[in-house]
């Protein structure tokens, strides 16, 4: 069941500094990069943190991208596997929530914030 939706809230970069390109930012309200089981080594991306995404076609395996779908009207957090040649699945790090195959890609994640 995936009940979890990436909510968005809309923040200003002022000092993009090494940013190039566009970027967004996005405020994490769900758990679907809460690796569930944990998983040593894995970075998590919590509930409160926020993303600064690149909004760029280009991203490899492994990166944590911002994807969309025509099914749904929501954004998600997913990490970018391959599954075969030239194929690429987007994992949740929580089992709870889908994976999804070819949806779009709206740009990979470059910064990640957690409040201490």
């Amino acid at each position: 069941m995936d009940t979890g939706t990436l909510q968005t809230e809309t923040y200003v970069i002022s000092d993009p500094g090494n940013i190039l390109g566009k970027a967004f930012a996005l405020k994490v309200l769900s758990d679907e990069m809460r690796a569930k089981p944990p998983a040593i080594g894995e970075p998590e991306i919590l509930p409160g943190d926020i993303v600064i995404i690149a909004a760029e076609p280009t991203y490899k395996p492994g990166d944590v991208v911002a994807i969309t779908s025509a099914r749904h009207d929501r954004i998600y957090l997913r990490k970018a596997v391959m599954r075969g040649a030239n194929q690429f699945r987007y994992v949740p790090l929580n089992q709870d929530h889908a994976e999804f195959e070819s949806d779009f890609v709206l740009g990979r994640v470059i910064l990640h914030f957690r409040r201490l």
